[in-house]
């Protein structure tokens, strides 16, 4: 109930889409949510049409060192979470201690632009308190679904210049077409892109000076 209740009350939208206020790390209880309006579909036999669940965009797994970012181990020194109201950002600053008792403090902000309806913004900020590498994986995951059913056929996935992820759907019985198209930067990075299915992701790799901010920003657009 903690997480469903926090995901509505943070949720960010801009009149064209509207995502929950998820957390970028992957939880059980956790439920992603990213809708365009007027997107509606009808899986099939025995089910009715319903706002459609769009491929999720905002989720990231965090590597630090040889531990995977997580608030249910180790210990949160430090929490806080906001949606501001006057930029329309949801952040979220955590210190948090690994379970073999290394510190990192990390920032996270996430926005839908007004100026542009089509876009997404997103910024991922991590300081060490120790020598260390992280890793960061993130990109467009298709997989998501409403409580269980698919409303997209995947239709193509492809990567640009080495740099920019597009992976394309239709609605099943609609034919409406979504494409996202997304860009994560970080300076001196090494970036490795892999497919899954329904997935397209770029996994990027820094060594981390103790208590030097590092940031990864991830723009997308949906149309």
């Amino acid at each position: 109930h903690y997480f469903a209740k926090n995901e509505t009350l943070m949720a960010i939208g801009n009149g064209y889409m509207g995502i929950r206020g998820s957390h970028q790390e992957d939880y059980l209880e956790q439920t992603r949510g990213h809708f365009i309006a007027g997107i509606y579909n009808n899986a099939g036999r025995n089910e009715v049409s319903e706002l459609v669940n769009c491929p999720n965009v905002v989720g990231w797994q965090i590597q630090l060192g040889t531990e995977k970012f997580d608030l249910l181990v180790g210990e949160i020194k430090a929490y806080e979470r906001y949606l501001d109201m006057e930029s329309g950002e949801l952040v979220r600053n955590i210190t948090w201690e690994s379970p073999t008792g290394l510190s990192y403090d990390l920032e996270f902000r996430r926005f839908c632009s007004l100026d542009n309806i089509h876009l997404i913004g997103e910024s991922v900020t991590i300081i060490a308190h120790q020598q260390t590498t992280i890793v960061c994986t993130t990109g467009i995951d298709g997989q998501q679904t409403n409580t269980g059913v698919h409303h997209f056929f995947e239709e193509e996935k492809r990567v640009f210049e080495e740099k920019y992820m597009q992976a394309s759907y239709a609605t099943t019985e609609s034919e409406v077409e979504v494409i996202v198209s997304t860009v994560v930067t970080a300076s001196n990075n090494q970036s490795v892109f892999f497919s899954n299915r329904r997935q397209l992701l770029v996994e990027k790799t820094n060594a981390l000076a103790p208590f030097t901010p590092y940031t990864f920003e991830k723009i997308t657009l949906l149309y």
